[in-house]
């Protein structure tokens, strides 16, 4: 294995820089990582002969985020600083993470000066010993604020939901993820500290796909989900005590706004569930239209007095948009909201006989699925839970079909638990005999197709971009389609057909670029091609054709005046990979 394809291995959650002599304080961080699921880079695990400079870089390149451990001596060390230059560099054009970790007993000012003024403007973290209680407090802090894959697992399993129908249990989990994520916004504003606009628009996409996803049945669970819905409101709605009614700052008006108008929307939908009902055709006198009417009345009359100014201020183009967008939030005298069903009406479920086979034989498979659940008990090969995967997708696509909706999520939960498993390995190979074993004992050759919000093109080199972007457009709830996230392994011909579809399938389009020469690439020139016609000849009306690039690819184009681009693609969006997360959103609605 050469160190080209060992750089493609693996994505890491973790590169520790370090000392050689602070190897045991960063094996027990390995471990405390390891046991909270996330994966680490170590140079133990590089092939004999890989040349470790290059593959430094690329692990770096490859890894969500950089953590210096930061000893006395760290700056002494050629290696250490060189990794960490390298890092500084990816963190800018690349948009990576970086957490310096200080070791006990220092403090910045103890540091070389060049030391601490390249890490100033990073988030520190100050360890308090070297116990394992040190160590794992530190861990369990990076787990939450930094590398959040508990909430990557929620919003996978979120969006499987929804794109599966299961509305249900779509709104559930999101109840809870919403209602842990107004309560950091609660802390941070206790604290005298306001929420970003990103954190706003993040809190606003929850509120609005809860609303939207509703469904209007009725009984025991859905009461239950009522009060968690009403209880998920109390707390959203106790951010307007921190924005006063004379606050002058639009983005906080804006806020304030929406967070009434949910507030009321989200409100309805639980009382209608509590009473099974009862309340939907006499819904204005259940959350009565005049009182938030009044409540939003003082924040509308500062919105409209502040617009004008706002607009004439250096507010950000996404602050002006977040800001002017909120009208449609604002209640009017004449609003009538029309009901969604009527008392005793809700979607009762029938079947017929054939509808009872096809889900014996659901239960069935799935049953077989156990079996090979007890298999990979036994097997760390990575390739086998890549293979159980897709055949969890599979019998989820099949029960969608025919509406066997608990082992369909199931089958979700799985597949979540199986991602986050095979993410969490290093290595772990399979036979070429015994991956073709595998396949052919779970019958996969078929790949997984479906409507995208957004198409991820990218060369491999550029992974490490395009998975943080997959993340980054899954959290806020669109859907999009990465070639190692979306497809299963096949044969060239069948990617091919793949990639067409979820082409066809795909809203808006987007390229990531870290070099002018992979433009040359065959994929991304293909589905570059593919798309943009697609585009002229009328098939994607409201589609964005958009580049992502990095700071030296910016820069090239910037000097030529697009010059280097192919004549076709130059009037596109282009965006900085340090950018696009402030910008991206506004494009795939």
């Amino acid at each position: 294995m050469d160190e080209e394809l060992f750089s493609k291995v693996k994505i890491f959650d973790v590169f520790m820089c370090y000392r050689k002599k602070d190897e045991s304080v960063a094996a027990k961080f390995r471990t405390f990582f390891a046991n909270n699921n996330i994966s680490t880079f170590t140079f133990e695990n590089m092939p004999a002969g890989v040349d470790f400079a290059s593959t430094s870089l690329t692990a770096i390149r490859n890894s969500r985020v950089f953590i210096p451990l930061i000893s006395a001596d760290f700056s002494s060390s050629s290696w250490t600083m060189r990794e960490l230059s390298t890092a500084l560099e990816e963190a800018q054009s690349r948009d990576k993470v970086i957490v310096p970790i200080m070791f006990p007993g220092l403090q910045a000012d103890n540091l070389p000066t060049d030391l601490r003024l390249i890490l100033s403007k990073y988030q520190w973290y100050f360890l308090k010993g070297f116990a394992d209680s040190d160590i794992s407090e530190c861990v369990k802090f990076l787990v939450e604020n930094v590398i959040k894959k508990n909430t990557d697992k929620a919003i996978e399993r979120i969006n499987a939901y929804i794109s599966g129908g299961l509305t249900f249990k779509a709104t559930a989990e999101l109840c809870e993820l919403t209602s842990e994520y107004c309560s950091s916004l609660l802390e941070k504003c206790a604290a005298g500290i306001s929420p970003e606009l990103s954190e706003y628009l993040l809190l606003f996409t929850y509120l609005e796909k809860i609303e939207d996803i509703y469904d209007y049945s009725y009984g025991d669970k859905y009461k239950d989900l009522g009060h968690k819905k009403a209880d998920l409101m109390a707390r959203v709605n106790s951010l307007l005590k921190y924005i006063p009614e004379d606050c002058s700052d639009m983005l906080k008006i804006a806020a304030a706004i929406r967070i009434l108008y949910f507030h009321r929307e989200i409100v309805w939908q639980s009382a209608d569930a509590i009473t099974s009902g009862d309340v939907s055709e006499g819904i204005v006198y259940a959350c009565p239209i005049k009182d938030y009417i009044l409540k939003q009345e003082p924040y509308v009359k500062a919105y409209k007095e502040g617009l004008l100014s706002c607009v004439a201020s250096e507010c950000s183009k996404e602050i002006l948009q977040f800001v002017s967008e909120t009208e449609k939030y604002i209640y009017s005298p004449d609003y009538v909201k029309v009901a969604h069903a009527k008392p005793g009406t809700a979607p009762t479920e029938t079947t017929s006989d054939k509808d009872d086979i096809l889900k014996k034989i659901a239960s069935f498979i799935h049953e077989g699925n156990k079996l090979f659940d007890l298999i990979e008990e036994q097997s760390q090969a990575e390739d086998f839970i890549k293979y159980l995967t897709t055949s969890y997708e599979r019998l989820k696509s099949y029960c969608a079909l025919v509406g066997a909706k608990d082992i369909q999520a199931e089958c979700i939960d799985r597949i979540v638990e199986l991602n986050a498993k095979a993410d969490s390995k290093t290595n772990g190979e399979t036979s070429e005999k015994a991956s073709e074993g595998i396949k052919a004992l779970l019958g996969i050759s078929s790949p997984r197709n479906g409507k995208y919000d957004v198409f991820i093109s990218h060369k491999s080199e550029d992974y490490d971009i395009a998975e943080d972007m997959y993340g980054f457009i899954g959290s806020h709830l669109k859907s999009a389609f990465l070639d190692k996230k979306s497809l299963p392994e096949m044969s060239e011909a069948e990617y091919k057909r793949s990639i067409m579809s979820a082409l066809d399938g795909s809203t808006h389009f987007v390229v990531i670029l870290s070099n002018l020469e992979y433009l040359n690439s065959k994929w991304v020139g293909v589905e570059m091609s593919t798309f943009h016609t697609e585009m002229i000849e009328g098939r994607k009306e409201k589609a964005n054709f958009i580049f992502v690039v990095t700071d030296n690819v910016f820069e090239e184009i910037s000097r030529t005046n697009k010059t280097v681009l192919p004549i076709e693609y130059r009037s596109f969006e282009i965006m900085l990979v340090s950018e696009y997360k402030q910008k991206i959103l506004s494009y795939l609605k």
